[in-house]
């Protein structure tokens, strides 16, 4: 089975929530979608890592929510590192200064102005200068 960010969000909710949480819980802590919801319930279920419960009926008229839990199988992999270095690499590679790319973002900002003032001021009036002259040649040629 491959541990995808999404999956790794899936459970981390699971975990956050004392490995037990409910669709809504999950949809709260996570930013999946409900199609990416309802795939991680179904392969991390098919995988062994959870069961899926189902809450009672309540006073209101909504169908029981599907609720997951974190099986033993999933607790022993928690304990054996493979849970959080998993999650962490992911946030790392997604961990982003946003101080550093505010500095690279004005940088590329004064590059292109450098750049536009470089072009409008000498190579335009040069650009002119040429195409006069080929203007120039095309008429004595021609």
């Amino acid at each position: 089975m491959r541990f995808t960010p999404e999956t790794i969000a899936f459970i981390e909710a699971i975990d956050a929530n004392d490995g037990r949480a409910s669709m809504r819980e999950i949809r709260n802590r996570t930013d999946l979608t409900s199609g990416q919801r309802q795939h991680q319930f179904r392969k991390l279920e098919d995988a062994g890592y959870i069961e899926v419960e189902y809450t009672d009926w309540g006073s209101s008229s909504t169908a029981p929510m599907k609720v997951a839990v974190l099986t033993e199988k999933a607790v022993e992999a928690k304990k054996a590192g493979w849970y959080r270095s998993r999650a962490e690499k992911v946030r790392d590679r997604t961990n982003v200064d946003v101080a550093d790319l505010a500095v690279s973002v004005d940088e590329l900002e004064d590059r292109v102005e450098m750049t536009q003032t470089y072009v409008s001021e000498r190579l335009y009036d040069k650009l002119e200068a040429l195409e006069r002259r080929v203007d120039e040649l095309e008429a004595t040629s021609g």
